[in-house]
């Protein structure tokens, strides 16, 4: 079974492309509200959680792979596209808005070792 936890370490270790905000040139119009840093994210485009996540099925391919609630309490989502290997690290803040906090390529599910 897969962990949450050790999925979520490696889309961190993955983020140091610093690659820009997939859904901001899609879209057209920017974000619909800047975050703060407060809450952990960094990218300043947020959007409505369900607007996000069509967005990045239908323009990315990705689709939600796993979640978990960090330290604070805030939902953080993982979505990728496992034919192409891109993902996007997401941060659900309490209103619904999701918030890109870092994005990138090689994404790839691990296979977990068997249990004695």
């Amino acid at each position: 079974m897969r962990t949450v936890h050790s999925i979520l370490v490696a889309a961190f270790l993955f983020s140091a492309n610093g690659a820009a905000d997939p859904l901001g040139a899609i879209a057209g119009t920017g974000p619909f509200f800047r975050a703060a840093d407060e809450g952990g994210a960094t990218a300043d485009a947020c959007y409505p959680r369900i607007s996000f996540a069509i967005k990045l099925a239908e323009t990315l391919g990705q689709i939600k792979q796993v979640s978990g609630f960090e330290i604070r309490g805030n939902l953080m989502e993982l979505y990728a596209n496992l034919n192409s290997g891109t993902w996007t690290l997401v941060l659900v803040l309490p209103p619904g808005l999701a918030c890109e906090i870092g994005n990138g390529s090689g994404f790839k599910l691990e296979p977990q070792p068997q249990k004695v």
